[in-house]
């Protein structure tokens, strides 16, 4: 009798090791929301960076399968490594880790950046991206995991928004401006000759900014 609850306490205290045993995942940058502007400020790259925590010390393989959604489907930005094991993870280790103490994954884990060269041709739309960042452990089998989820955002504009509503206002301005011209032509404040240039040069300033409009969008996606 007490050999079989010797026997049951052991089991219990290895599941209870086992359910205590986990991954976590902080996620560094890209920071909350973060803002890429590839053609504006010329970025190339988002650096994803995070700190890995293993509390099993015994936890020989760990990997990061990250991906975020597009209108087509996954992006993952990570590639298999592991054939033993299924899916997109990417091994880490000192190659992409730094460690306070070599190779050493329990608390305060491993510091690791996985770089995302962003894609140029074609360029991902403008809009929210949510990226997945998946951590697991292994010995000879899964034995955690975790998830940890970030936004980001692309603008692939060529000019900022400040200078879009800008170009949107302009016509209005010189339209309203002609407008005041001819009252005042009216009142014979300023002669007709004088309000027939104004007018030329508005119709010449509104046509160049109704071109250039339709030029940024061409080149704004």
């Amino acid at each position: 009798m007490w050999k079989k609850l010797f026997m049951l306490s052991m089991v219990l205290i290895a599941m209870a090791g086992t359910v205590s045993a986990a991954v976590t995942l902080t996620v560094n940058t890209p920071t909350a929301n973060q803002l890429f502007r590839p053609n504006l400020d010329g970025t190339t790259y988002m650096d994803i960076n995070v700190t890995f925590v293993d509390s099993v010390a015994t936890n020989d393989i760990h990997e990061l399968g990250i991906q975020f959604s597009t209108g087509d489907g996954n992006v993952w930005i990570t590639s298999d490594s592991n054939t033993d094991y299924v899916g997109s993870d990417l091994n880490m280790s000192s190659s992409n880790c730094t460690f306070a103490t070599s190779n050493v994954w329990t608390t305060p884990g491993a510091d690791c950046v996985i770089r995302y060269t962003l894609p140029t041709n074609p360029q991902l739309p403008s809009g929210t991206y949510v990226l997945d960042i998946n951590g697991s452990a292994y010995t000879t089998e899964m034995t955690a995991s975790t998830t940890a989820i970030r936004v980001f955002r692309i603008d692939n504009r060529w000019v900022t928004s400040a200078v879009e509503a800008l170009l949107l206002i302009v016509p209005i301005v010189l339209i309203a401006a002609l407008v005041v011209g001819i009252v005042l032509v009216g009142f014979g404040v300023v002669s007709g000759q004088t309000i027939l240039i104004l007018a030329v040069g508005a119709i010449v300033s509104i046509i160049a900014v109704v071109v250039l409009s339709g030029i940024m969008g061409i080149l704004t996606p």
